[in-house]
């Protein structure tokens, strides 16, 4: 990641598997004032190929109220992922969507909503945020909805990985898990702390099957190709299908080591709205810069739907307390106008590089906020995010963005 080589002047040699994700499973927002809809059981289907990745994950609900229900599913997917596939399930049987314009979707809508059926319209809403309708869900019965994503592998160096969170996400449900990796020229490796899975030659390719019942203690899934050449193809013939192939180039970093960036003086700009409940590792990280930077100042910005009056902190021998309890108080609460935040007009005119701990999701208006000469780091540890807005902004004044803040 371009962000610690800017910000420690040099490359982060880490392997693809440790770089950390936050939990989350796709859920179904019901109706206030009725029981949550419960899910019952999960099905993930992974299937890396070449540097890409295939997820496919089923979703079987339960309806434990006394009437039918009409429910939102919500699902975040992985930065840079793309909606393959949706399915939902018609008298027993899942029924694939199909792509069409926008226009004919909406058509399509109204017209079998009036009929009083789901016609299943899957919408992006905001960053890697999508949802859809679901219903009905039967008084007492469930639903299955399956949703298909393509996702790149987190590259680093020689090293690949898939990394799917699974930590917690069989306290909710039993998991009934698969992972394919086809035609690796490498190797693969799989994480422990799930149950009994392995990875097992077959052919030309490494399986692994297990079930994970609910409640039991486990790990996320992270599967990591070591040492990869610079180029690899992998071909596939499916009957009836023709042949389909992926070629895998891996594009050289620049050598050499990078200054290392020890400020003075910068900005921070924190987000505290709503949408940041847990911003646990981004604290971590930013104590971890201070006893790196040792001694700077630092102009704090705390945005919600408007910009609080900055507020200024002095790093002494790498702490400053009263800067990490001022942000670990910082309720999260209201709502996210990015717009209002001018990173273009800095606190001190001696600020040399902002530090934006942004979700990048606006409620209020979703434009990115001003920029101005000084360097832009975007950090998010939340699991649904707006990755195509960040990653502007720091790329504008060379900046960087880092996605997670790991364990340090």
């Amino acid at each position: 990641m371009s962000f610690f080589s800017d910000l420690f002047g040099r490359r982060r040699e880490s392997s693809a598997s440790s770089v950390a994700r936050p939990e989350f499973l796709p859920y179904i927002e019901a109706p206030q004032g009725e029981r949550a809809i419960e899910l019952q059981r999960v099905e993930i289907r992974a299937r890396v190929t070449g540097v890409h990745a295939e997820t496919s994950q089923t979703l079987h609900f339960h309806n434990p109220n006394r009437r039918a229900l009409e429910g939102e599913l919500v699902f975040p997917l992985p930065d840079g992922a793309v909606v393959t596939g949706y399915a939902l399930d018609v008298d027993g049987r899942l029924v694939d969507g199909v792509v069409v314009p926008r226009r004919e979707a909406r058509r399509i809508l109204e017209a079998e909503a009036r009929k009083g059926v789901d016609p299943g319209l899957v919408e992006q809403v905001q960053g890697n945020i999508y949802r859809t309708r679901v219903y009905p869900i039967p008084a007492r019965g469930g639903r299955t909805v399956r949703v298909t994503y393509v996702s790149e592998l987190n590259v680093q160096g020689d090293d690949a990985g898939y990394h799917l969170p699974l930590a917690d996400a069989n306290a909710a449900a039993p998991i009934e898990l698969r992972v394919e990796v086809v035609q690796a020229p490498v190797e693969p490796v799989l994480s422990e702390g799930l149950g009994n899975l392995a990875l097992t030659r077959f052919e030309e390719r490494w399986v692994a099957e297990a079930t994970l019942p609910r409640g039991l203690a486990g790990d996320d899934l992270q599967i990591r190709l070591p040492r990869l050449p610079p180029r690899f193809t992998a071909v596939e013939r499916r009957a009836g299908d023709g042949a389909f192939f992926c070629v895998s180039a891996r594009m050289h970093d620049e050598p050499g080591e990078r200054a290392a960036f020890s400020p003075r003086r910068v900005a921070i700009a924190w987000d505290a709205s709503g949408s940041r409940a847990d911003t646990r590792k981004e604290l971590e990280l930013l104590r971890e810069l201070l006893r790196r930077w040792r001694a700077l100042t630092i102009d704090l910005v705390v945005a919600r739907d408007a910009c609080a009056p900055a507020e200024r902190f002095v790093v002494k021998d790498g702490r400053c307390d009263a800067l990490l309890e001022r942000l670990a108080g910082a309720s999260p609460d209201g709502g996210t106008d990015l717009e209002a935040l001018d990173l273009g007009r800095a606190p001190h005119p001696d600020v040399e590089a902002w530090l934006l701990f942004t979700d990048g999701l606006g409620t209020v208006r979703r434009g990115a906020p001003a920029l101005g000469r000084a360097r832009v780091f975007c950090i998010n540890s939340q699991a649904a995010s707006h990755g195509g807005l960040l990653e502007h902004v720091a790329r504008a004044n060379g900046g960087g963005h880092l996605i997670d803040a790991p364990h340090t």
